[in-house]
């Protein structure tokens, strides 16, 4: 039998600004989030409506939320690109990449656009702890899932 499942270490979350070419990857990550869609539902009721049953149809979808967290390092190129993301207000283009396993050429990932809602640099300090870094970036728009391409596919 061929185990499909994969380890979460080596995943990685990286921001651009919009429209940017290259992504800064944020270190020493110890959870990366994931965007958590939900759509509205639209009340269609009408006197028309059979019985006493409402109707509804799908609505608009919210990508939600979702929190990076991890240690505190002062020099880390991505953790200094989310604070500063966040207290310019900047929008951001986010990427949140699975390990590639096996002959994986480009890893399986998920791409979107939002800011940096809040980022707290140097979290709780608590004896024998390590000190966190923590941000929630919000979604705003679609968001893209790319499956992984194997060195094999033809697209790669």
């Amino acid at each position: 039998m061929t185990i499909k499942a994969r380890m979460a270490r080596g995943s990685k979350f990286g921001i651009r600004a919009v429209g940017g070419s290259t992504y800064t990857y944020v270190g020493d990550l110890t959870t990366v989030g994931q965007p958590s869609p939900q759509s509205d539902e639209i009340d269609v009721s009408t006197l028309d409506s059979p019985g006493t049953a409402k109707e509804f149809i799908l609505g608009p979808v919210d990508n939600g939320e979702f929190e990076i967290s991890g240690n505190f390092v002062d020099t880390d190129a991505g953790q200094t690109a989310v604070y500063s993301a966040f207290t310019a207000g900047s929008d951001i283009e986010f990427i949140i990449e699975a390990p590639l396993k096996g002959t994986e050429a480009v890893a399986a990932n998920i791409t979107g656009s939002g800011y940096v809602k809040n980022c707290v640099r140097m979290g709780d300090l608590t004896e024998g702890g390590l000190v966190p870094f923590t941000a929630t970036i919000r979604v705003s728009g679609v968001i893209t899932y790319a499956p992984a391409t194997d060195e094999s596919d033809e697209s790669v």
